[in-house]
C-alpha cells in the first residue's frame, strides 16, 4: 500500500527539473503545484476567519500565474522554480478564493431561502 502512495503524482507532471529539492530529496510534484496547494490552504484559512478578498483580487492573482505559465509555454521564456512557486501561490490562492467565495454565496443563498 505504501508503495502506491509513494508514487502518487497528485495530477502533476512531476518533471524532475521543475520539482523542488528539500534536504537533497526531490519532491514528487512541481514547484508550481506546491505553490498552488499553499495558496489553496491560505484561501481556506481566510475563508474560516471571514477575510476573503473580493473576487477581482482573486482573478488578478490567477492572472499572475497565467502570465508566468504563458511566457513559458508560448514564448519559451523559461521560468525558474522560485518563480513557479511564487506564481503558483498566487494562482492557487486566487482559485481557492473563487471556490470559497462561491461556497459562501451558496451558503448565504440557502440561508436566505430557509428563512
Amino acid at each position: 500500500m505504501w508503495d502506491r502512495i509513494k508514487n502518487i503524482n497528485f495530477g502533476c507532471h512531476g518533471i524532475p527539473e521543475r520539482c523542488l529539492t528539500i534536504k537533497g530529496k526531490r519532491m514528487k510534484i512541481c514547484a508550481r503545484c506546491v505553490g498552488t496547494n499553499i495558496g489553496h490552504v491560505l484561501a481556506f484559512l481566510l475563508f474560516i476567519v471571514g477575510l476573503l478578498p473580493p473576487w477581482y483580487y482573486a482573478v488578478a492573482c490567477i492572472g499572475i500565474m497565467l502570465v508566468d505559465w504563458s511566457l513559458q509555454t508560448f514564448l519559451k521564456i523559461m521560468s525558474n522554480n522560485i518563480r513557479r512557486l511564487i506564481t503558483g501561490i498566487f494562482g492557487g490562492f486566487g482559485i481557492g478564493c473563487l471556490i470559497w467565495i462561491g461556497i459562501r454565496e451558496l451558503i448565504n443563498l440557502i440561508i436566505s431561502l430557509w428563512i
